[in-house]
């Protein structure tokens, strides 16, 4: 098992690889913003996408109750020209 961190002693504690650490540190937030934005656009597009599905389907479902509501007085009329 790893010692914790603040007990090793290494470079990090040098003065000469502070800059390299702060680059470091600089890059890793960088990446991390990007990696925040990158998950914002998919959660973006995820509900986009979402919406676009919902409200297909409400157009389906109110094509499929018109195309019902028009085979119903079909369908009385031939009820009554039978009788």
């Amino acid at each position: 098992m790893n010692p914790p961190p603040a007990s090793r002693p290494g470079p990090r504690t040098s003065p000469e690889n502070e800059p390299a650490d702060e680059n470091q540190a600089a890059r890793l937030d960088e990446l991390l913003a990007w990696a925040v934005g990158a998950a914002k656009r998919i959660a973006a597009q995820q509900a986009a996408r979402q919406a676009s599905s919902d409200y297909a389907a409400r157009m389906e479902l109110e094509a499929q109750t018109q195309a019902e509501a028009r085979q119903q007085p079909q369908a009385q009329d031939e009820v009554e020209l039978e009788l």
